[in-house]
């Protein structure tokens, strides 16, 4: 299973998703190529990287994103791979996925996507949405939207929603 952060790297570019943390996925969105044929040598080459940068503490969101674990979750990896280099790429597009995607504080509505909520965030979610809530973050749920509660998070739920609980949630 992909953890948050997920990312998938090609040479020049790092892609996430909005909707997803899973690469399979994030190559579906994007309509990446995972492989191509080398016809010089007969051989498959890989063109992707797949990667995460995830809490040290699995459900701590609210963790400073200097301190996640950059982890490479593909094998083998490509013939241009850098560690240095790509772990650098990922962690700038680190940035840009956390706001998009953790809500620490305050209200925010969503209607599809995924997003991880911590803090003293208030999240209604609705619709294909997935929240993965964790701290003292409050969740209400409607329609298919689903809910994954750790620690003291709280949750509401009506209609169809789905909620996974754990810890003291």
């Amino acid at each position: 299973m992909c953890n948050p952060a997920s990312f998938v790297l090609t040479k020049d570019r790092v892609f996430w998703s909005k909707l997803t943390d899973s690469h399979d996925e994030i190559v579906k969105e994007f309509s990446l190529c995972e492989s191509i044929r080398n016809e010089s040598v007969s051989t498959m080459e890989v063109c992707l990287l797949k990667v995460e940068i995830i809490p040290p503490k699995e459900t701590d969101f609210a963790t400073p994103l200097d301190q996640w674990v950059f982890r490479v979750d593909s094998s083998p990896v490509p013939k241009w791979f850098d560690a240095v280099a790509d772990e650098k790429r990922a962690r700038n597009e680190l940035v840009k996925w956390a706001a998009a995607k953790i809500i620490s504080k305050g209200e925010r509505s969503i209607k599809g996507g995924a997003v991880y909520a911590s803090g003293s965030a208030s999240v209604r979610a609705s619709g294909s949405a997935s929240v993965t809530a964790s701290g003292s973050a409050s969740v209400t749920a409607y329609d298919s939207a689903s809910v994954t509660a750790y620690d003291s998070a709280s949750v509401r739920a009506s209609g169809s929603a789905s909620v996974t609980a754990s810890d003291s949630a």
